[in-house]
């Protein structure tokens, strides 16, 4: 007769899966004789661990004591398991000790080598300092007010190795009016185009094959990437970036109806782009008929987005991929437009308002306004809409047994 503990159901693991496997079995029978090897005091949910990097989710909710976790009235048996022999049904734990079982559940959890990827074992780990508890990992930990901030600044010093070969200069193969005027701090590089009278600034950047036409003016530190078009008169704030393909200041879409059919309307403003803003890949900005169009401070505008002549945009907006704005709308400040929504002209946009992906805008949207579908319409009052036109063909069904219940005829139904 063996003088080992004896159970019934042996689990190794006591993460979330034998946990679970522990807590459905004594559902089935409380009577089964249990017990869990498991030698940690914490149960930690690992994958939160990249939300809580992010700021988005608290550390001290991804960790919890074992013992609380334990189904009651299963053992826990803190030890490691360091031996299984399955022809005798036993289990050695690092501490020698020796247990029987009938059925043995094996839930291993995982085990974080961050040296089997050459190059993957973090330095450290940034959490937030609301967050300090005690050291949980076997590498640093930085506490820090944002991380995703502090993380934001780690790559903006990679960024800077990434792009270590721009050095202040114009390259011999562009082509610079001698009427414009170059900081010396500035870099220019291959084929691009300075017109006369163009102002490029401190540390500006023009990475290759730019066009800049005649008294553009670009800002201190602002990023040109190539094949971007910057038309006459236009302005481009400092700390900008405007992305590959981009064009500012073509012609505005504007035509008069004629005898002889669609007279173009000349277009002679502008387009004035204010400090911090970025523009995606292949977005276009239409100069003004007369004045500006403008971007105000710290707006983003993503990829494919066509921003039309007399468009004013307010500061902090975010315009997402292959929206539209017609022209001379107004667009106040932290305005969020999602991807493919359509804004009608003149229309005049509210304060921190969301504008929902493909949602059409016709008319004036007040501030802190939610709009989403087409037409757009506040948002609780579309989606009880769509709620109803799902129940369309149960109503009509109904309404036709209603019908026939009462004998009416299309003229008695009228």
């Amino acid at each position: 007769m063996s003088n080992n503990a004896s159970f019934q159901v042996l689990i190794i693991g006591g993460g979330a899966a034998g946990i679970t496997v522990a807590s459905q079995l004594q559902k089935q029978n409380s009577n089964v004789k249990m017990a869990i090897i498991e030698p940690s005091e914490n149960h930690y949910y690992q994958p939160a661990w990249t939300l809580v990097g992010g700021g988005e989710y608290l550390l001290e909710d991804t960790v919890k004591h074992e013992q609380n976790l334990i189904p009651q009235g299963v053992t826990w048996i803190k030890d490691y398991a360091e031996k299984i022999e399955p022809e005798q049904n036993k289990v050695t734990t690092k501490n020698g000790k020796i247990y029987d079982y009938e059925y043995l559940v094996v839930c291993l959890g995982i085990t974080i080598d961050w040296d089997k990827i050459k190059g993957l074992k973090p330095g450290c780990l940034l959490v937030p300092e609301n967050e300090k508890r005690k050291k949980t990992f076997d590498f640093p930990v930085i506490w820090v007010k944002n991380p995703k901030a502090a993380f934001s600044l780690i790559l903006s010093e990679k960024e800077k190795e990434k792009f270590s070969y721009i050095k202040a200069g114009i390259s011999p193969k562009s082509e610079i009016s001698p009427k414009a005027v170059i900081s010396k701090s500035a870099y220019i590089g291959p084929f691009c185009f300075v017109g006369d009278e163009a102002v490029i600034s401190e540390n500006a950047v023009l990475v290759s094959g730019v066009y800049v036409g005649n008294k553009v003016f670009i800002g201190k530190n602002s990023k040109i990437y190539p094949n971007v078009t910057i038309r006459e008169d236009c302005y481009i704030g400092q700390d900008c970036i405007i992305h590959s393909g981009c064009v500012i200041g073509a012609d505005g879409y504007g035509y008069i109806q004629a005898n002889s059919g669609h007279e173009k309307v000349p277009q002679i403003g502008a387009v004035r782009i204010s400090d911090r803003v970025e523009l995606g890949a292949n977005s276009c900005v239409d100069r003004a008929t007369l004045g500006f169009t403008e971007i105000g401070e710290g707006s983003k505008i993503d990829n494919l987005v066509h921003i039309a002549h007399n468009v004013k945009i307010g500061k902090n907006c975010l315009i997402i991929a292959q929206a539209g704005i017609a022209g001379s709308s107004v667009i106040g400040d932290n305005v969020i437009i999602a991807g493919q929504a359509g804004i009608s002209d003149h229309v005049v946009i509210g304060d921190n308002s969301i504008i929902m992906a493909k949602t059409g805008v016709i008319g004036k949207v007040p501030p802190k306004s939610v709009l989403f579908g087409y037409l757009g319409r506040p948002r609780g009052e579309y989606m009880r809409i769509e709620a109803l036109l799902s129940k369309l063909p149960e109503f009509f069904s109904f309404y036709k047994k209603v019908k026939k219940l009462l004998n009416l005829n299309e003229t008695n139904d009228k």
